[in-house]
């Protein structure tokens, strides 16, 4: 019939529409209570046991207390007077959630403490740099011996020459309920399978599987209708694992975080 429209077709782009003007004012900062968080990891080189999606190989470590965590890099360069990194803006949250940031001098393979309170380690990005532009070298933020500039257990880590964390985990802050939107994943090597998981672990509770995707060399993106709900302290982390050989693994999500 000339005139109608289809009701279902023109529902869905007022939702749209509306959901994509509402997600902007909020990233505007014109929605009090409301707040955008996108993570985005890669794993370069995903083995046959499982790892978490970020930019140092292997599973993330996670601390139960507030710990004393030191900032280094592997390049000499990477300090307040070099040509590479010189001062890093570190965001985390202490035991109870609480999200905080601290602008730290860097001083090359030598640790500097970040902080003696920290919980989750959310991103560190480079602020200044020397003629270089960014940092020339790892830079990691961990506990324990540091050797070449690198610290025995590592609990965030910025590659050389990108400036900030690659890592696809995240903990809902205190006071926030968070609601996850959108994901996606690939698997970057053809021919080669490969098994991706989205791990949520709620407060005191344990972990537990949210998604579970498998891919053979094709990305994935998915869009909730219904937006994935987790509440404060709530841990989130994917892991991917190749079928066989090695795969490099991308894994981003956003979330809308809403004042509780």
């Amino acid at each position: 019939m000339i005139g109608v429209v289809d009701q279902t077709t023109a529902d869905k782009a007022v939702r749209v529409a509306l959901r994509g003007d509402f997600l902007i004012d909020v990233a505007k900062g014109l929605i009090s209570g409301h707040s955008l968080v996108g993570k985005f990891g890669y794993n370069a080189a995903v083995g046959t046991t499982t790892e978490t999606v970020w930019a140092q190989q292997g599973r993330l470590t996670y601390v139960a207390a507030n710990t004393t965590m030191t900032i280094s890099s592997e390049d000499a360069d990477d300090t307040i007077l070099g040509n590479g990194a010189r001062t890093v803006k570190v965001t985390y949250q202490d035991v109870n959630n609480v999200e905080k940031s601290v602008t730290v001098d860097m001083n090359g393979q030598t640790g500097v403490t970040v902080a003696t309170d920290m919980y989750r380690v959310y991103r560190a990005q480079v602020i200044l740099a020397g003629a270089t532009g960014t940092n020339e070298g790892d830079i990691r933020i961990g506990t324990g011996t540091i050797t070449s500039g690198v610290p025995a257990v590592v609990h965030t880590a910025v590659i050389a020459t990108e400036g900030q964390t690659n890592q696809a985990f995240y903990t809902i802050p205190a006071g926030k309920t968070g609601y996850m939107l959108s994901y996606y994943t690939s698997v970057g090597k053809s021919n080669n399978d490969g098994l991706v998981d989205l791990f949520a672990c709620p407060l005191g509770q344990a972990w537990v599987m949210k998604e579970h995707i498998t891919l053979l060399s094709t990305p994935f993106t998915h869009e909730f209708k219904a937006p994935r709900t987790y509440t404060a302290g709530t841990d989130l982390e994917a892991r991917a694992t190749s079928t066989a050989g090695t795969v490099d693994v991308p894994f981003g999500f956003d979330i809308l975080l809403v004042d509780d």
